[in-house]
């Protein structure tokens, strides 16, 4: 009964962060795209990151991962709601401080500028920031090796992947 609320409290912070990608996304025109840098990399980040926020909705929705549930003390899945709103936090403010210029992709746009305020002054890349917080708070939220891991799982593959193309200058 008790991880049934931190899961609605997930599904809530996610139909949020839903609202908030929505919010930014919309009216985007591709017009205005002076340089795509987007990779195969990119592709693959986004993509995993995506199973990461799947895995929970299938967990939910059907028995199948069942058999890998775990238990945490109150306090942890409490830390995880802070975790989470800090990460619905940073994702709002990266947002709206990029307004216009923000992309799912590396892309430079018309009268493009680097966004230096805001959250920005302080943390060079919040929104990764807030998607690290999102995946914490999952694993604290979601009672379950598969579903609850599943961004962090998501996240450190893609961080391992984007540092070894890089070593080898790909």
């Amino acid at each position: 009964m008790f991880d049934s609320t931190f899961e609605s409290i997930y599904l809530a912070g996610t139909i949020v962060a839903g609202a908030i990608r929505i919010k930014y996304t919309r009216g985007r025109s591709r017009d205005d795209i002076v340089v795509d840098r987007r990779t195969r990399i990119d592709v693959l980040v986004v993509t995993l990151t995506g199973m990461g926020v799947i895995l929970p909705l299938l967990y939910f929705s059907t028995p199948w991962f069942d058999f890998a549930d775990y238990h945490l003390p109150p306090w942890a899945a409490w830390l995880g709601v802070l975790a989470f709103a800090l990460s619905l936090w940073l994702l709002w403010r990266s947002h709206a401080e990029l307004g216009r210029h923000w992309s799912n992709y590396a892309r430079i746009k018309q009268d493009h500028t680097l966004v230096k305020s805001g959250v920005y002054r302080c943390i060079r890349h919040p929104m990764y920031s807030a998607h690290w917080h999102w995946a914490v708070a999952q694993a604290l939220l979601i009672w379950n090796w598969l579903a609850g891991f599943g961004m962090l799982l998501a996240k450190s593959a893609c961080s391992s992947s984007i540092s070894a193309m890089s070593i080898a200058g790909i």
